[in-house]
Protein backbone atom coordinates (compact mmCIF):
# COMPACT_ATOMS: atom_id res chain seq x y z
CA UNK A 1 0.00 0.00 0.00
CA UNK A 2 1.49 3.24 -0.89
CA UNK A 3 -0.23 5.36 1.45
CA UNK A 4 0.45 2.81 4.41
CA UNK A 5 3.96 1.76 3.41
CA UNK A 6 5.64 0.50 6.52
CA UNK A 7 2.06 -0.70 8.26
CA UNK A 8 1.49 -2.56 5.02
CA UNK A 9 5.12 -4.49 5.52
CA UNK A 10 4.70 -4.95 9.69
CA UNK A 11 0.89 -6.28 9.05
CA UNK A 12 2.41 -8.55 6.34
CA UNK A 13 5.44 -9.74 8.42
CA UNK A 14 2.72 -10.50 11.25
CA UNK A 15 0.76 -12.51 9.04
CA UNK A 16 3.46 -14.63 7.98
CA UNK A 17 4.66 -14.90 11.70
CA UNK A 18 0.89 -16.57 12.40
CA UNK A 19 0.46 -20.04 11.70
CA UNK A 20 4.09 -20.11 13.09
CA UNK A 21 3.14 -19.13 16.05
CA UNK A 22 0.36 -21.66 16.00
CA UNK A 23 1.95 -24.00 15.23
CA UNK A 24 4.02 -24.05 18.32
CA UNK A 25 1.46 -23.21 20.50
CA UNK A 26 2.94 -19.68 21.44
CA UNK A 27 0.56 -17.45 22.71
CA UNK A 28 1.54 -14.21 20.66
CA UNK A 29 -0.99 -11.56 20.60
CA UNK A 30 0.10 -11.84 16.61
CA UNK A 31 -4.15 -10.72 15.30
CA UNK A 32 -4.10 -7.72 18.08
CA UNK A 33 -1.30 -6.41 16.77
CA UNK A 34 -1.87 -6.44 12.97
CA UNK A 35 -5.48 -4.93 14.51
CA UNK A 36 -3.54 -2.37 15.83
CA UNK A 37 -1.70 -1.45 12.76
CA UNK A 38 -4.72 -1.80 10.50
CA UNK A 39 -6.27 1.01 12.91
CA UNK A 40 -3.20 3.21 11.93
CA UNK A 41 -1.68 3.17 15.57
CA UNK A 42 1.91 3.60 13.55
CA UNK A 43 0.32 6.19 10.62
CA UNK A 44 2.89 8.85 11.58
CA UNK A 45 5.36 6.33 10.69
CA UNK A 46 4.00 5.67 7.19
CA UNK A 47 3.84 9.19 6.47
CA UNK A 48 6.88 10.19 7.37
CA UNK A 49 8.38 7.73 5.17
CA UNK A 50 6.40 9.12 2.29
CA UNK A 51 7.93 12.19 3.39
CA UNK A 52 11.38 11.01 2.96
CA UNK A 53 11.08 9.54 -0.48
CA UNK A 54 9.65 12.41 -1.59
CA UNK A 55 12.64 14.59 -0.94
CA UNK A 56 15.05 15.21 -3.61
CA UNK A 57 18.54 13.49 -3.83
CA UNK A 58 20.87 14.66 -1.12
CA UNK A 59 23.48 17.42 -1.34
CA UNK A 60 27.26 16.53 -1.55
CA UNK A 61 27.06 18.43 1.50
CA UNK A 62 24.91 19.60 4.64
CA UNK A 63 24.93 21.91 7.74
CA UNK A 64 23.62 21.27 10.89
CA UNK A 65 20.55 23.61 12.49
CA UNK A 66 21.72 27.28 12.64
CA UNK A 67 20.76 27.14 16.46
CA UNK A 68 23.52 25.19 17.16
CA UNK A 69 27.35 26.92 17.67
CA UNK A 70 28.90 28.28 14.56
CA UNK A 71 32.09 25.17 15.63
CA UNK A 72 29.55 22.42 15.51
CA UNK A 73 28.15 22.59 12.33
CA UNK A 74 29.17 20.18 9.86
CA UNK A 75 30.25 21.78 6.17
CA UNK A 76 31.59 19.77 3.40
CA UNK A 77 31.70 16.34 4.90
CA UNK A 78 33.18 15.50 1.09
CA UNK A 79 35.92 17.39 2.24
CA UNK A 80 36.42 15.12 5.54
CA UNK A 81 36.53 11.31 4.17
CA UNK A 82 39.05 9.17 5.19
CA UNK A 83 37.19 6.33 3.33
CA UNK A 84 34.32 5.94 1.17
CA UNK A 85 31.44 5.18 4.02
CA UNK A 86 32.53 8.40 6.14
CA UNK A 87 29.45 10.94 4.05
CA UNK A 88 27.07 8.13 4.06
CA UNK A 89 27.44 7.40 7.68
CA UNK A 90 27.20 10.60 8.90
CA UNK A 91 24.35 11.90 6.47
CA UNK A 92 22.74 8.76 8.21
CA UNK A 93 23.29 9.30 11.78
CA UNK A 94 22.55 13.09 11.83
CA UNK A 95 19.15 12.15 9.50
CA UNK A 96 17.79 9.90 12.05
CA UNK A 97 18.06 11.77 15.02
CA UNK A 98 16.93 14.64 13.29
CA UNK A 99 13.57 13.21 12.18
CA UNK A 100 13.29 11.58 15.65
CA UNK A 101 13.80 14.34 18.23
CA UNK A 102 14.04 18.27 18.65
CA UNK A 103 17.44 19.87 17.15
CA UNK A 104 18.86 21.18 20.24
CA UNK A 105 17.97 17.72 22.45
CA UNK A 106 20.59 15.55 24.49
CA UNK A 107 20.20 12.88 21.87
CA UNK A 108 20.37 14.74 19.34
CA UNK A 109 23.79 16.28 19.73
CA UNK A 110 24.73 12.08 20.63
CA UNK A 111 23.98 11.44 16.50
CA UNK A 112 25.93 14.53 15.93
CA UNK A 113 28.73 12.83 17.41
CA UNK A 114 28.14 9.93 15.71
CA UNK A 115 28.23 11.85 12.63
CA UNK A 116 31.45 13.93 13.39
CA UNK A 117 33.09 10.31 14.64
CA UNK A 118 32.29 8.97 11.35
CA UNK A 119 34.62 11.47 9.01
CA UNK A 120 36.92 11.09 11.41
CA UNK A 121 36.78 14.76 13.17
CA UNK A 122 38.01 13.90 16.76
CA UNK A 123 39.05 16.91 18.34
CA UNK A 124 35.00 18.16 17.71
CA UNK A 125 33.92 14.97 19.36
CA UNK A 126 35.59 15.03 22.42
CA UNK A 127 34.49 19.09 22.62
CA UNK A 128 30.89 17.93 21.96
CA UNK A 129 30.79 15.00 24.20
CA UNK A 130 32.55 17.04 27.26
CA UNK A 131 30.41 20.00 26.45
CA UNK A 132 26.76 17.90 26.54
CA UNK A 133 28.18 15.88 30.10
CA UNK A 134 28.59 19.60 31.23
CA UNK A 135 25.64 20.47 29.93
CA UNK A 136 22.63 21.52 33.19
CA UNK A 137 20.28 20.37 30.87
CA UNK A 138 21.53 16.50 30.18
CA UNK A 139 18.84 14.14 31.84
CA UNK A 140 18.48 10.36 32.33
CA UNK A 141 16.98 9.36 29.03
CA UNK A 142 20.76 10.94 27.16
CA UNK A 143 22.81 9.49 29.73
CA UNK A 144 20.95 5.76 29.26
CA UNK A 145 21.34 6.50 25.37
CA UNK A 146 24.91 7.54 25.28
CA UNK A 147 25.95 5.05 27.71
CA UNK A 148 24.90 2.36 25.36
CA UNK A 149 26.05 3.95 21.98
CA UNK A 150 29.60 4.77 23.42
CA UNK A 151 29.67 1.53 25.33
CA UNK A 152 30.12 -0.16 22.40
CA UNK A 153 33.99 1.48 22.08
CA UNK A 154 34.99 0.29 25.13
CA UNK A 155 36.84 2.80 25.71
CA UNK A 156 35.27 4.96 28.75
CA UNK A 157 32.92 7.11 27.02
CA UNK A 158 29.88 4.64 27.92
CA UNK A 159 30.97 4.52 31.86
CA UNK A 160 31.27 8.45 32.17
CA UNK A 161 27.92 8.87 30.70
CA UNK A 162 26.73 5.80 32.82
CA UNK A 163 28.44 7.64 36.00
CA UNK A 164 26.39 10.96 35.13
CA UNK A 165 23.22 8.95 34.48
CA UNK A 166 23.39 7.78 38.17
CA UNK A 167 23.08 11.71 39.11
CA UNK A 168 20.00 12.15 36.82
CA UNK A 169 17.69 9.90 37.98
CA UNK A 170 14.75 11.60 39.59
CA UNK A 171 11.36 12.27 38.67
CA UNK A 172 12.10 15.60 38.10
CA UNK A 173 15.09 15.12 35.73
CA UNK A 174 13.15 12.84 33.89
CA UNK A 175 10.30 15.09 33.36
CA UNK A 176 12.29 17.57 32.27
CA UNK A 177 13.99 16.12 29.68
CA UNK A 178 10.84 14.69 28.50
CA UNK A 179 9.18 18.03 28.19
CA UNK A 180 11.91 18.96 25.84
CA UNK A 181 12.14 15.43 23.84
CA UNK A 182 8.12 15.99 23.39
CA UNK A 183 7.00 19.02 21.90
CA UNK A 184 3.54 18.56 20.18
CA UNK A 185 4.78 18.50 16.70
CA UNK A 186 7.34 15.42 17.33
CA UNK A 187 6.65 12.57 16.42
CA UNK A 188 6.56 10.11 19.21
CA UNK A 189 3.63 12.72 20.27
CA UNK A 190 1.77 12.16 17.41
CA UNK A 191 2.89 8.25 17.51
CA UNK A 192 1.59 8.34 21.12
CA UNK A 193 -1.40 9.93 19.43
CA UNK A 194 -2.60 7.41 17.02
CA UNK A 195 -1.59 4.52 19.34
CA UNK A 196 -4.65 6.21 21.73
CA UNK A 197 -7.21 6.51 18.64
CA UNK A 198 -6.11 2.89 17.29
CA UNK A 199 -6.59 1.54 21.39
CA UNK A 200 -9.79 3.25 21.47
CA UNK A 201 -11.16 1.28 18.80
CA UNK A 202 -10.55 -1.89 20.36
CA UNK A 203 -13.38 -4.31 22.05
CA UNK A 204 -13.28 -4.95 25.41
CA UNK A 205 -11.84 -8.53 25.27
CA UNK A 206 -8.95 -7.20 22.92
CA UNK A 207 -8.38 -4.26 25.39
CA UNK A 208 -7.98 -6.88 28.36
CA UNK A 209 -5.67 -8.67 26.35
CA UNK A 210 -3.39 -5.55 25.38
CA UNK A 211 -3.24 -4.63 28.84
CA UNK A 212 -1.56 -8.23 29.89
CA UNK A 213 0.40 -7.92 26.87
CA UNK A 214 1.88 -5.20 28.99
CA UNK A 215 2.37 -6.46 31.61
CA UNK A 216 1.39 -7.67 35.07
CA UNK A 217 -0.40 -5.06 36.62
CA UNK A 218 -0.34 -5.94 40.18
CA UNK A 219 3.55 -5.27 39.53
CA UNK A 220 4.43 -2.83 37.51
CA UNK A 221 0.64 -1.15 37.05
CA UNK A 222 2.25 1.90 35.41
CA UNK A 223 2.65 0.80 31.78
CA UNK A 224 -0.94 -1.07 31.51
CA UNK A 225 -2.49 1.78 33.03
CA UNK A 226 -0.65 4.36 30.41
CA UNK A 227 -2.78 2.17 27.62
CA UNK A 228 -6.00 2.23 30.24
CA UNK A 229 -5.64 6.50 30.14
CA UNK A 230 -5.03 6.71 26.29
CA UNK A 231 -8.26 4.68 25.60
CA UNK A 232 -10.37 7.28 28.32
CA UNK A 233 -9.02 9.95 26.74
CA UNK A 234 -11.29 11.68 24.01
CA UNK A 235 -9.35 12.73 21.09
CA UNK A 236 -5.77 12.70 20.91
CA UNK A 237 -4.61 13.06 24.78
CA UNK A 238 -3.48 15.76 25.72
CA UNK A 239 0.39 16.69 26.02
CA UNK A 240 0.28 16.87 29.70
CA UNK A 241 -1.92 13.62 30.22
CA UNK A 242 1.24 12.13 28.15
CA UNK A 243 3.90 13.76 30.16
CA UNK A 244 2.52 12.75 33.80
CA UNK A 245 1.66 9.36 32.36
CA UNK A 246 5.01 8.71 31.13
CA UNK A 247 6.98 10.24 34.48
CA UNK A 248 4.94 7.92 36.22
CA UNK A 249 6.07 4.67 34.14
CA UNK A 250 9.47 5.92 34.87
CA UNK A 251 9.23 6.25 38.66
CA UNK A 252 7.45 3.19 38.80
CA UNK A 253 9.72 0.62 36.28
CA UNK A 254 11.77 2.41 34.09
CA UNK A 255 14.23 4.50 37.16
CA UNK A 256 15.25 1.24 38.79
CA UNK A 257 16.10 0.00 35.43
CA UNK A 258 18.26 2.17 34.20
CA UNK A 259 19.76 2.67 37.30
CA UNK A 260 20.89 -1.30 37.61
CA UNK A 261 22.67 -0.89 34.10
CA UNK A 262 24.30 2.29 35.17
CA UNK A 263 25.34 0.19 37.92
CA UNK A 264 26.41 -2.54 35.97
CA UNK A 265 28.61 -0.55 33.16
CA UNK A 266 30.36 1.59 35.66
CA UNK A 267 31.13 -1.66 37.83
CA UNK A 268 32.67 -3.24 35.07
CA UNK A 269 34.76 -0.14 33.79
CA UNK A 270 38.02 -0.15 34.32
CA UNK A 271 39.89 2.06 36.61
CA UNK A 272 41.37 4.42 33.16
CA UNK A 273 38.41 5.97 32.45
CA UNK A 274 38.03 9.76 33.46
CA UNK A 275 35.70 12.47 33.83
CA UNK A 276 36.86 14.10 30.50
CA UNK A 277 37.40 12.34 27.13
CA UNK A 278 40.47 12.74 25.37
CA UNK A 279 41.97 13.93 22.11
CA UNK A 280 44.11 10.65 22.12
CA UNK A 281 41.50 7.88 23.09
CA UNK A 282 39.38 8.93 20.06
CA UNK A 283 42.19 9.22 17.34
CA UNK A 284 43.43 5.82 18.84
CA UNK A 285 40.04 4.59 17.80
CA UNK A 286 40.11 6.26 14.59
CA UNK A 287 43.84 4.51 13.76
CA UNK A 288 42.22 1.01 14.53
CA UNK A 289 39.48 1.35 12.23
CA UNK A 290 41.54 3.02 9.04
CA UNK A 291 44.17 -0.17 9.60
CA UNK A 292 41.51 -2.10 9.38
CA UNK A 293 40.01 -0.91 6.09
CA UNK A 294 43.78 -1.02 4.73
CA UNK A 295 43.88 -4.11 5.67
CA UNK A 296 40.55 -5.46 4.04
CA UNK A 297 41.53 -3.53 0.90
CA UNK A 298 44.95 -5.62 1.01
CA UNK A 299 43.36 -8.86 1.67
CA UNK A 300 41.06 -8.37 -1.70
CA UNK A 301 43.73 -7.26 -4.12
CA UNK A 302 44.73 -9.93 -6.30
CA UNK A 303 48.20 -11.19 -6.67
CA UNK A 304 49.64 -11.09 -10.10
Amino acid sequence: DSQHPVSSVLEFLLSEAEPICQLNNTDAPVGLLAKLIRLDAIQPLDQLWIEHQNQPEPSSSFDLPISLEQDFRLFGLEKQIPFGMGKPLARMAYGFHRMLVPADSGPARVGWTLALLSVGRTQDVNTQLNRLLRSPDLGPLTCWYASRVFGLFKNGMGERFAQAGLEKLSADDFRKEAEQLLPAESLLFELVGSLGNAVRQLDDAEFAQLSLLMGDRAQHPALPNLIKTLRQEQGTPSRTVILESLTTLWTIHCEAVCRKQFEKLVESSTPKFKTEFNKEGFQSLYRDLQRKKAASRKRRTPKL
